[in-house]
């Protein structure tokens, strides 16, 4: 099922984890030293090139980016505010 055009690709774990951060306006960088990896580790998460990230970075990032655990990993629950665009309104 593709994703609405107002709404980001969010299938899987590093799609979310892309959408979140761009959403809250974080560098790659910025979000890396904030959860605790590298930059390489974080950018292998948007990639979906690690299979099993460690859990407390994960928690960091689900904390820094204020969305639930469960939806960040399972994408269960509720598409948390601001990933939605904003859709213009009609003339």
């Amino acid at each position: 099922m593709q994703p609405a055009p107002d709404e980001p690709k969010l299938e899987t774990f590093g799609d979310r984890v892309r959408a979140l951060r761009e959403a809250r306006e974080l560098t790659v960088t910025e979000t890396a030293i904030r959860v605790g990896v590298s930059r390489i580790q974080f950018h292998q998460w948007e990639n979906g090139t690690v299979q099993s990230p460690s859990l407390r970075p994960i928690m960091e990032f689900a904390k820094l980016t204020d969305v639930s655990l469960d939806w960040l990993v399972n994408y269960k629950g509720r598409m948390p505010k601001g990933l939605r665009k904003k859709r213009k309104p009609k003339p």
